[in-house]
């Protein structure tokens, strides 16, 4: 058996792994999953408006970070 094959074997061995793993997780979280939601509590007009802020100044710092990585790569 060559390296690429073992590669090969395990990735997919990993995969389905992974794969059944998440779905005995969801199966065995249904009941939870299924449950009636709390009511949520109305978020103050302060505590939105800096969440807004916050969302906005990541995006923008992101935004800038992408043009500087592709600045650099030419």
């Amino acid at each position: 058996m060559t390296v690429r094959t073992q590669w090969i074997l395990a990735l997919a061995t990993l995969t389905v792994t992974t794969v059944i793993v998440a779905t005995l997780t969801l199966l065995a979280a249904w009941p939870a999953l299924a449950a009636e939601a709390a009511p949520a509590a109305p978020a103050s007009p302060e505590v939105l408006r800096w969440g807004y802020a916050s969302a906005a100044l990541a995006a923008g710092l992101a935004a800038l970070g992408a043009g500087y990585a592709v600045a650099q790569v030419g």
